[in-house]
């Protein structure tokens, strides 16, 4: 459902899924980990996708609060922000722009609903149960604009009886939150909520302005009604509603000075280092959303019928200081209203026999709007992007031995866009394109034994192509499409679970961002022609006692352009902002992914003055990447360290917590790139502590 709750603190259980349900049970002491990657409630060893599950609690342990920092748990995965954008990208494949109607080609679901606007996926982990990560295309059973993976968040159930939890913390930067949930009923009829509500100073200083700057502000809730009128039919009607206000995103600094501003003025003020800025206004970005969803799963004998419904809403607006100088050269400002309606139905046949299947449809409108596009404060243009996609998908699982399965599926899909654009002199452009694409997915699965499997697969994926809506005229962007080839290995014991990966992936049509002109602040999307991406990946849960467990993650990724003519900006003769030059990257890497990445979280507890001393810790390592296909701006490598220590009283549901975050202090970006006017870049929190109370009732 929603995209705006999704949270701390749930405690892990073994719960087993409910007829054609979406979730994902995870036991942390070491029982059997089920998933749905394949939309019917498997064991994890048995499923032949590369998959990484992470429970609600360890995510807490690890410091883990929102998606940007969801790749420091999962090898292979990389959140950015874009601004307004958030946007995954999974072993080198990943959205770069953030034009109307665009969505990320990692797909994001909440409680089964697709989630489509890129600006509907900032939020804060609040009443998160599980997350699963499918890597590699997942375009037969999810389908749309999913090239690079899926991430499925699952939020907890309503559940009988009454209970839940209230966690209050405060901390560095006079950052105070506080995050509540309470669910109670019967076995027949159960409800709950969840509600948050977060704020802080800022962790940034703009010396023009003489505030912080940095700061995030924000509150949401979800409601959930839960109606079992017998034993076969579970109905969920979920509803909610967040705000969100921030400029963390848009605190810029200037990279080494190359700013227009700098030169047309060089007696203005100026940041130094990372967490100082000088702008000269405060930006912003301001996101309301809401929806609600239906979820019907009926067991209806031979076959699990699964239907979820829903609608969303959301209205950005923000305003950036373009230039990122006190200069007041660019002001750019949008503002961006939309609804999303989707509908998906699964008929999956049970776990029993020699051949199982699933085959389903799926129906997605959006409308997304450009209300008004101002740059320093007249209008550019205003647009409307209507798009309705459709798809049909099936798959089959055949087991040709005891040890041998044969898995096959098909998705073809449909989608139809029409965008009416006026710019500010009046022209209009008014045109539909429809694209179409038939994905399929072909895996054979080797099971030596209960807790073993390997397999080899090839899959197809497809993102649509799309208009760019700040240009009139312009003729739409072509679909991408990747062809994907996959070896992995799984192995499950209750002291130690192992999960690994090879892959190689031919990815052609890449949509990248690019500036409209070399004198523009304006981004638009472009086709780049084609790349090559290939690497490994695991993961691996040790736990030597009841007391202590250990997981490690570590992904190796080679992903280079084969071919494209990019616009690379490099820095104008004499300073002062860049030059647009064509330039053939072929042979230079993929944008924001490292060549390596590697992860350690360690969780140990023990008895102390008769309550329970819990210690956690997370250490994530991360090698350098670029931020554009030039390969001129980039993240140098980094580490960074999360730690934890809490306390509970004897026979008391109250635990007191001690945290840190980014405990190196590195200074890592959200979001860098290069214009004309300044290379810039916003940066994410340094090093924070705190202190936590929560209560479990």
């Amino acid at each position: 459902m929603g995209a705006a709750l999704v949270p701390i603190c749930a405690n892990a259980q073994s719960i087993t899924s409910a007829p054609g349900s979406t979730e994902l049970t995870q036991a942390d002491d070491g029982g059997e980990i089920i998933v749905t990657a394949q939309k019917r409630s498997e064991r994890l060893t048995d499923v032949p996708i590369s998959i990484t599950a992470i429970s609600g609690e360890s995510l807490a342990r690890s410091g883990i609060n929102d998606l940007t920092q969801l790749g420091q748990s999962t090898p292979g995965l990389n959140v950015a922000n874009n601004g307004i954008a958030t946007q995954p990208t999974i072993r080198g494949v990943g959205s770069t722009g953030s034009a109307l109607g665009e969505s990320a080609n990692v797909a994001t679901y909440v409680d089964g609903v697709y989630i489509a606007n890129q600006a509907g996926m900032q939020f804060e982990f609040a009443d998160i149960d599980r997350v699963e990560v499918l890597k590699g295309p997942q375009g037969t059973l999810f389908g749309r604009n999913a090239t690079g993976g899926a991430i499925q968040l699952i939020t907890r159930k309503p559940e009988s009886g009454f209970g839940g939890f209230i966690n209050a913390s405060y901390g560095r930067f006079n950052d105070r939150s506080i995050k509540a949930y309470v669910s109670g009923g019967s076995d027949e009829l159960s409800a709950s909520i969840t509600g948050l509500y977060k704020k802080n100073d800022g962790y940034s200083y703009d010396v023009n302005l003489n505030r912080r700057t940095g700061f995030v502000e924000r509150y949401a809730t979800r409601a959930k009604v839960r109606f079992v009128p017998t034993e076969n039919l579970e109905l969920t009607l979920t509803g909610d509603y967040s705000y969100n206000h921030q400029n963390d995103f848009y605190a810029f600094t200037v990279i080494n000075g190359n700013a227009t501003g700098y030169v047309t003025n060089p007696t203005l003020p100026r940041g130094s280092g990372p967490y100082q800025t000088s702008l000269s206004f405060l930006p912003f970005d301001t996101t309301k959303q809401g929806g609600v969803s239906f979820k019907a799963a009926l067991d209806a004998g031979p076959i699990e019928i699964t239907s979820i419904t829903a609608a969303r809403w959301y209205d950005d607006h923000l305003k950036s200081d373009s230039d990122a100088t006190a200069a007041a050269l660019l002001t750019t400002e949008q503002f961006n209203p939309g609804r999303t309606i989707s509908q998906e139905v699964n008929f999956a046949s049970k776990n029993t026999g020699q051949f199982n299947w699933i085959a389903g449809i799926f129906y997605f409108n959006s409308l997304a709007k450009l209300d008004s596009l101002l740059i320093n404060g007249s209008l550019f243009n205003t647009s409307h992007l209507n798009t309705n996609a459709y798809a049909a998908f099936g798959e089959a699982t055949y087991d040709l031995t005891d040890e041998l399965t044969i898995v096959g599926g098909l998705r073809y899909s449909i989608e139809t866009q029409n965008i009416d654009t006026r710019n500010g002199s009046g022209a209009r452009q008014i045109e539909q394109a429809t694209f179409r694409s038939a994905t399929p997915r072909i895996t054979l699965r080797y099971k030596p034994s209960q807790q073993t499997s390997l397999y080899a697969s090839f899959s197809q994926g497809f993102k649509s192509g799309t208009f760019n809506a700040t240009s009139v005229g312009a003729s739409p962007v072509r679909p991408e499409r990747i062809d994907a080839y996959e070896v992995g290995f799984k192995s499950s014991e209750r002291e130690l679970s192992f999960s690994g990966a090879v892959y190689y992936y031919k990815y052609k049509d890449l949509q990248v961002s690019a500036l409209l002109t070399a004198t523009s602040a304006l981004v638009s999307l472009q086709n780049a022609a084609r790349a090559t991406i290939y690497g490994a990946d695991a993961d691996m849960t040790w736990r030597p006692s009841p007391q202590f467990n250990i997981t490690l993650g570590a992904a190796y990724n080679h992903a280079d352009y084969d071919e494209y003519l990019a616009l690379a900006f490099l820095p104008r003769p004499g300073g002062g902002g860049n030059v647009g030059v064509p330039t053939d990257v072929a042979g230079r890497r993929l944008p924001r992914m490292p060549r390596y990445t590697f992860n350690i979280s360690p969780h140990y507890k023990t008895q102390l003055f008769g309550g329970e001393l819990g210690l956690s810790g997370s250490l994530f390592v991360s090698g350098k990447y670029y931020w554009d296909s030039n390969n001129r701006l980039n993240q140098p490598a980094y580490e960074l360290l999360n730690a934890q220590i809490s306390w509970s009283p004897p026979n008391s549901p109250v635990r007191f917590s001690l945290y840190g975050n980014n405990l190196t202090n590195r200074a890592v970006t959200y979001y860098v790139t290069p214009s004309s006017l300044a290379d810039r870049a916003s940066y994410q929190s340094p090093r924070t502590y705190g202190g936590r109370i929560e209560v479990d009732f």
